[in-house]
């Protein structure tokens, strides 16, 4: 050991130096070590909260495909939908004609449902005839109506229809023929209360009978004007108008009921339709 004071302090402070720098230095690495120790915490707590939200969504956002019924609303509106058409087509009950009535086939047996309501039988009445049909009808109709005609036929009638319907296609007026069971009805409407008993010739009867189809045309057809010439068959127009004017003046509100009422028309077509049935004189 060094004899000199001077050397020995300098040795003391020196090793004291050198133990407050290794002090220090542990400081620091203690210092160090806390923080990375901190951040590997601050880290983990991190991981886990993220980890910890990631299973609470995982589990308040369930899969649309593992969703319960009672929780779909779409499913319960699609379920809704199939029972309500479940219930509907078993409620309803059928009913079919049979001879004209109406028969309740729905079933009888089912428990806890009231009785079906009592319906009173419904007759369907089926009316089918085609437009030769009714025309010769008319025609029977007119040779019964006018029994001084002692030559004329049913046939003679359903000529003058027939040409006059003619000759309005070759002209171009129409495009289809106006003559078919509806306006055949039309027609018989309108003569049942024009024609007389006293018609003393067929030339008469003929120009009643065309008026009557030119009103036909004027109120059933699809032009708005048709000619006047395949109409008249007479020199004095004025004769033609002044029937053309009594015919709307007390036909007028039958025209509209029959087109206006399926029944008045069915009532007008049975009635026609049983002339033909009916014997002949």
């Amino acid at each position: 050991m060094c004899s000199d004071p001077f050397s020995y302090d300098h040795h003391l402070r020196c090793r004291e130096k050198a133990r407050m720098a290794q002090n220090e230095n542990k400081n620091v690495n203690n210092k160090k070590q806390g923080l990375f120790l901190n951040g590997l915490s601050w880290k983990r707590l991190t991981s886990k909260n993220k980890l910890h939200e990631s299973k609470v969504s995982a589990i308040a956002r369930t899969p649309l495909d593992n969703i319960q019924p009672f929780l779909d609303n779409n499913k319960n509106i699609q379920k809704a939908l199939s029972c309500y058409s479940l219930k509907n087509s078993s409620d309803r009950g059928g009913f079919t004609l049979v001879n004209g009535h109406a028969l309740d086939v729905s079933n009888a047996n089912q428990i806890g449902r009231e009785p079906p309501t009592k319906i009173s039988p419904a007759r369907k009445t089926v009316i089918q005839a085609s437009t030769s049909e009714l025309l010769k009808c008319l025609g029977h109709f007119l040779r019964r109506r006018c029994p001084k005609l002692k030559d004329f036929q049913p046939g003679d009638a359903i000529m003058w229809l027939r040409t006059v319907d003619r000759s309005l296609l070759l002209q171009g007026w129409q495009d289809v023929a106006f003559i078919n069971p509806a306006n055949v009805v039309f027609i018989y409407m309108i003569l049942r209360d024009l024609v007389r008993e006293d018609i003393a010739s067929e030339h008469e009867l003929q120009a009643v009978v065309l008026t009557a189809l030119y009103m036909s045309y004027s109120y059933m057809g699809n032009e708005i004007s048709y000619p006047l010439k395949p109409f008249l068959v007479e020199d004095n127009k004025d004769k033609f108008w002044d029937r053309c004017i009594m015919i709307v003046n007390r036909f007028s509100a039958s025209m509209l009921k029959v087109n206006a009422q399926p029944c008045y028309f069915t009532q007008v077509f049975t009635e026609l339709k049983a002339i033909g049935v009916a014997p002949g004189p």
